[in-house]
């Protein structure tokens, strides 16, 4: 992972050094705090921001944690304003607020760590020895962990219903057979492993994306705008909205 240098000065005069990552989501709460605390459309510039630490932190530091939150991987928690010459400013945005909001309702989350003790727990919650995760870290946790499914819930049952009828498509489908037969049984045999866990065991985001989502989304890159391509693609997105529900 990444690391970015801080202007925090230790004993030996170097600086602490903070993980960017959980960096970049405690300036996402200080954003989210000096918005909903007043009545004005907040933007700020990198230095303005750095001024909100009571701890002495670098602006290339608060810099590198705002472009960090602008990218796709972070959702573009932030908007930026203006332009190169003038400057840029920074405020956040519906979804940045949408995933403090979220955070702050889960207590073993940075974010809500920070809330309780601010800037004295920059350290604990950004430093190189955090025990907070990142974000990429904890979304690929989050990937493994078993879904807390509901077996008696009307959009699991749809789902099962829905994974039934795409494999009997693919089943009943003669130019799959013809065409890649041993691409068509490998897929079929991965399917109905998927179901089965879905079914019988506590399957993760991860092994039912690799059972099922993909084995559905390859037959309808296969097969296009056919039937059963059609059918594979509808299978496909029904239940990776169906993971989505549990995140």
């Amino acid at each position: 992972m990444t690391n970015v240098e801080a202007s925090t000065t230790t004993g030996n005069g170097k600086h602490a050094r903070y993980r960017i990552s959980n960096f970049s989501q405690v300036i996402l709460y200080k954003l989210y705090e000096k918005h909903i605390d007043s009545d004005d459309y907040i933007k700020l510039t990198p230095r303005e921001i750095k001024e909100m630490f009571n701890n002495t932190v670098s602006t290339n530091l608060v810099r590198s944690s705002i472009e960090l939150l602008r990218t796709r991987g972070y959702r573009g928690l932030v908007n930026r304003h203006g332009t190169a010459e003038k400057g840029y400013s920074f405020s956040i945005n519906e979804r940045g607020i949408i995933a403090v909001e979220n955070d702050l309702r889960r207590t073993n989350t940075l974010i809500f760590y920070y809330h309780l003790h601010g800037d004295d727990a920059l350290e604990e919650v950004a430093g190189l020895g955090t025990v907070f995760l990142t974000q990429e870290e904890r979304e690929e946790a989050e990937d493994w962990a078993p879904l807390p499914i509901d077996r008696t819930e009307e959009a699991y049952q749809e789902t099962i219903e829905s994974i039934e009828k795409g494999i009997e498509a693919i089943e009943q489908d003669n130019g799959f057979a013809v065409a890649h037969p041993s691409e068509r049984q490998g897929i079929l045999d991965t399917l109905r492993s998927g179901l089965q866990w879905l079914k019988e065991r506590s399957p993760s985001k991860e092994i039912i994306f690799s059972t099922i989502v993909r084995p559905f989304q390859r037959v309808s890159a296969i097969f296009g705008s056919s039937i059963v391509g059609e059918i594979a693609k509808e299978t496909a997105k029904r239940v990776a909205d169906y993971v989505a529900s549990f995140f």
